[in-house]
């Protein structure tokens, strides 16, 4: 399993409809995320892409995937210093599939809670 909700269960005090909320919310921005991602990653726009990826650290923190968190931190130090560039397109790629694969779940755990 890709997420762990033991973070936005205590950030929503085990509120179900604030969870199936915030999950739903997660599942709508996603997808222009991935878009702004691959659209900056095209025009080589790394100061920007970098922020995006410091802006998306804490979304999927709240998930609770910390592994990609640390990943997404790391990636947005190299845009901050335009380091190994060439290394750029598998960040996001990643951040794309982990991202689609928890959305996955999140669904699955949504509708679990209704």
């Amino acid at each position: 399993m890709r997420v762990d909700i033991t973070y936005l269960e205590d950030t929503s005090n085990g509120d179900i409809n604030l969870m199936i909320e915030m999950i739903n919310i997660f599942s709508e921005q996603i997808i222009e995320i991935h878009e702004e991602m691959l659209k900056l990653l095209d025009t080589q726009e790394w100061i920007k892409l970098g922020k995006l990826a410091h802006k998306m650290k804490g979304t999927v923190s709240i998930i609770g995937m910390l592994d990609l968190a640390t990943e997404l931190k790391r990636f947005e130090l190299l845009t901050v210093d335009n380091k190994e560039t060439e290394k750029y397109a598998d960040y996001v790629n990643r951040f794309i599939f982990e991202t689609q694969e928890a959305e996955k779940e999140l669904q699955e755990i949504a509708e679990n809670l209704k």
